[in-house]
């Protein structure tokens, strides 16, 4: 379509606009010929929308010709079709390849579409690591009970008492104990080396400012504060829980254990 006039991948991604859609020649799919014959139709370089191509080139006019998509040697046949999508930035190498799938979702009405979906060496299959960092009560992590062990919110504005969080932590005396054995209970070595048993390959560490930024309001325990307000007072008392310098242990150890384990990190 358009000005996307070239016989081959790399030509064809240094027009803009255009992407590569091509079948993968080294799987023998019969019903591939079937479907398309010499393939022109569906291959070559265009400037198709790359989400709309696997549903709306492929599985919609294989449906039409009978084909069922829920049957499995149908879903393999429609992964020999497959996307390059090129980078408007010139000299960027970066090249996002996808094939097709097809997706069905099981409701009453079965309905099945097809799909692209990152090639298997570059699909992102992640999992969360949070509630470390940014303890939460409600998550009924390990430790949680020691961790808010007497803590008690703030008061609302209707005079009840809210839901503590790390913030009423950090009041306590004994606070930076108690995120310490918290954090040393809760990043373990053996979380990632299941997560890589079952197939995920990235980690998302999420992070408060204060686990990595020292702030001027990090004062000592028990700090004054021109400040009278408590909420400040609160996030005061958080910045100081433990200071940067000291988190970096746990930090580093969820780099090393994912490393060891062949997963990649995230900091959010």
């Amino acid at each position: 379509g358009g000005d996307c006039k070239a016989y081959d991948e790399e030509k064809c991604l240094l027009k803009p606009g255009c992407h590569w859609f091509a079948r993968n020649r080294s799987v023998h799919c019969p019903l591939c010929d079937s479907w398309f014959g010499d393939q022109t139709a569906v291959t070559g370089c265009r400037d198709w929308d790359t989400d709309l191509y696997c549903d709306g080139f492929i599985a919609k006019a294989i449906k039409g010709q009978g084909a069922d998509l829920a049957d499995e040697g149908v879903r393999r046949a429609v992964e020999s079709y497959n996307i390059v999508q090129g980078n408007p930035e010139v000299a960027n190498p970066f090249r996002k390849r996808m094939v097709c799938s097809i997706w069905c979702d099981f409701t009453p009405l079965a309905a099945c579409r097809g799909q692209p979906r990152i090639t298997a060496e570059d699909e992102v299959r992640g999992f969360n690591y949070g509630g470390r960092f940014v303890p939460e009560g409600y998550l009924g992590m390990p430790g949680s009970g020691e961790l808010f062990a007497g803590v008690s919110g703030p008061t609302g504005p209707d005079s009840k008492p809210l839901v503590a969080s790390l913030c009423d932590v950090a009041l306590a005396a004994d606070a930076e104990e108690r995120m310490a054995a918290f954090l040393d209970l809760n990043i373990r070595p053996e979380h990632f080396r299941w997560a890589a048993s079952l197939g995920f390959n990235v980690v998302r560490l999420p992070l408060g400012y204060w686990n990595v930024i020292d702030t001027p309001r990090a004062v000592e325990k028990n700090h004054s504060s021109d400040d009278d307000d408590d909420d400040a007072r609160r996030r005061a008392a958080l910045e100081a829980i433990l200071p940067p310098a000291r988190y970096r242990r746990w930090i580093d150890q969820v780099f090393d254990f994912a490393a060891a384990a062949g997963l990649r990190v995230i900091l959010d």
